[in-house]
Order: C-alpha cells, then sequence, then structure tokens
C-alpha cells in the first residue's frame, strides 16, 4: 500500500493541477449522487449549519460541494505527502491568531491543539509543527498499513502519529514535556460523552479532550487550515481555552467542551463547504423535528 501511495504521488505530480482537480471534483459529485447514505446525511447536517430545510436547493448544492471538496482533500493528502517542510511552509499563506498557538505554550504545561474534520487537518498540524514539537492521535483503521501509512506521511513533517486507543501515555508524555498533542474533536458520540450546544442543535461529542486538559493544566487552542482554490492555505488558530478557575468561570468537562465546539462552529462558518461530517451530526431524539439551526452567515 505505501509503495501504491508513492506512486499515486509520484503519477500525480506528473499532471496539470487543474486537471487533477476537476477530475477528483467530479469523482466527488458522481459519489454524492450515487452514495444515498452520504447524501443523505450530508444534506441533513449542512441543513443546520446553514438554517434552512433539507429540501432547499441551497443546502443541496452545499452539501455536494462538501463531498467535492473532499474529493479534492483526498488528492491533497498525497500532495501533502510529497511536499517538503519547506514547501508546505509556502504553501501556508497566512496564519491568523498565531500568537494564540504561541501564547498557550508560555504555561509550560503544554498545550492541546484541536481541529475539526475540516479544510485540511494535516496541514493545520503541520503548521503547528513548523515551530513546535507536536503528537497527534490518528483514528485506527482496520488495516494496519493503511495506520502505517499515515503515520509515515505525518513524520515527514515532524508530527508524531499515535493510534486511537493507545494514546493516552505518549499524549501524557508530549504534554509533560511542553509539546502540543492535536486532536480532531467533531466526531460525534450519540448518547455518550458531553451534550453541547453546536450551530444551535444539541448533539454528544467526546468528553476526553477536556478531561486532560484539567488533569494536566495544559490551554486548549482550538485551529484549521483552509484550502484556497490555488492550492494554498489559510491558516487560523483562535484564542486558548485555558482550564483553571481564575482564566475561566466555566473550568469544568461540560464548560470547556462546549467552548472547544464553539470555536469549532466558528471555524466552520468560514468555509462550510469544507467541513466533511457524513454522518449524522445531531441526534435526533435531542432535536425537535422543527428545530432550526442559525444562518451559517449570522455571527458565531
Amino acid at each position: 500500500m505505501i509503495r501504491l501511495f508513492e506512486l499515486a504521488g509520484w503519477i500525480l505530480g506528473g499532471l496539470p493541477t487543474l486537471l487533477v482537480t476537476a477530475v477528483a471534483r467530479l469523482a466527488g459529485k458522481l459519489a454524492f449522487e450515487l452514495m444515498g447514505k452520504v447524501r443523505r446525511n450530508t444534506i441533513a447536517n449542512m441543513s443546520v449549519v446553514l438554517g434552512r430545510p433539507g429540501t432547499d436547493p441551497v443546502v443541496k448544492a452545499l452539501a455536494r460541494e462538501s463531498v467535492a471538496q473532499y474529493a479534492e482533500h483526498s488528492i491533497d493528502l498525497l500532495r501533502f505527502h510529497q511536499d517538503s517542510r519547506s514547501d508546505l511552509r509556502r504553501r501556508v499563506k497566512s496564519i491568523e491568531g498565531w500568537e494564540n498557538v504561541v501564547v498557550a505554550r508560555k504555561l509550560k504545561r503544554g498545550g492541546i491543539f484541536v481541529t475539526a474534520h475540516f479544510g485540511n487537518w494535516d496541514v493545520a498540524g503541520a503548521t503547528v509543527a513548523f515551530d513546535y514539537p507536536l503528537t497527534v492521535i490518528q483514528e485506527t483503521f482496520s488495516n494496519p498499513e493503511a495506520n502505517e501509512l499515515l503515520r509515515r506521511v505525518r513524520a515527514d513533517k515532524n508530527v508524531n502519529a499515535v493510534q486511537l486507543g493507545n494514546a493516552a501515555r505518549p499524549a501524557l508524555r508530549a504534554l509533560r514535556r511542553n509539546e502540543y498533542l492535536g486532536v480532531v474533536a467533531d466526531r460525534p458520540t450519540p448518547g455518550e460523552g458531553v451534550e453541547v450546544s453546536f450551530f444551535g442543535r444539541r448533539t454528544y461529542v467526546p468528553a476526553g479532550t477536556a478531561k486532560l486538559a484539567i488533569r494536566t493544566g495544559a490551554p486548549i487552542v482550538v485551529g484549521g487550515a483552509i484550502r484556497n482554490p490555488d492550492q494554498t492555505y489559510s491558516a487560523v488558530a483562535y484564542p486558548p481555552i485555558y482550564t483553571d478557575g481564575e482564566r475561566s468561570p466555566n473550568a469544568n468537562v461540560e464548560g470547556i467542551t462546549q467552548a472547544v465546539m464553539s470555536n469549532i462552529e466558528a471555524m466552520i462558518r468560514r468555509r462550510p463547504d469544507q467541513w466533511y461530517m457524513f454522518r449524522p451530526m445531531w441526534p435526533k431524539h435531542l432535536n425537535p423535528q422543527n428545530a432550526v439551526g442559525r444562518s451559517a452567515s449570522s455571527p458565531a
């Protein structure tokens, strides 16, 4: 698998970028039409993001574009692997809020960098790793070769990846060394975790990030990387979320998790088409059928 991935990257490098992008987007749009479950889930999610009914053509168009953008993201992973660290640094054209990444580390308790299935989360992590050591907790797939492939791709960008399920000790060690720990936090956990408000609806998300932050005193910084039409990136980092009562009146699992999700919501509002959530995000039993989320153009 690793050799096939490297071969695909080599082939990609020899083809015109516009052609590769066009083919990827076409494949994504075809997948949207052919994969009924993905189509229904994405439309339902974007209905909440936009605050419009699922039958609205604008909602369907945004859902289709999200799947097309994800297809571009898949190609992006090959490009990410081929880029040197200096190439990637040049492609990150702007970083809004970098001072938040810097200041969070001054407590010398490490920092937790939280992102979402948004834009390019590998580029977001690599941007932090330009200047600070970063360990990320990566999802574990059933295919060990896929896990190893992703570990190698990330290691090339100074990112140490550890598998979900075996991450507790490496995560604590990284924070104790005053390093950053990276997590993706927008995974829905129906009936488990912490209940939060997200785009005006109630849902459940994992509690682990907040619990780890409280245990270690590490501040949390939410951030991401938006892919631009010219294949460059615009990164963003939000102000730190502190976990002690002196800095934050809501220094508990629920309050911290809500603060994290509010920042993720604000980030998604910048480019909702680059939020890749193809599973149901909001449990029906928590939300009345006639509930409507806020408009994506309204302030966060």
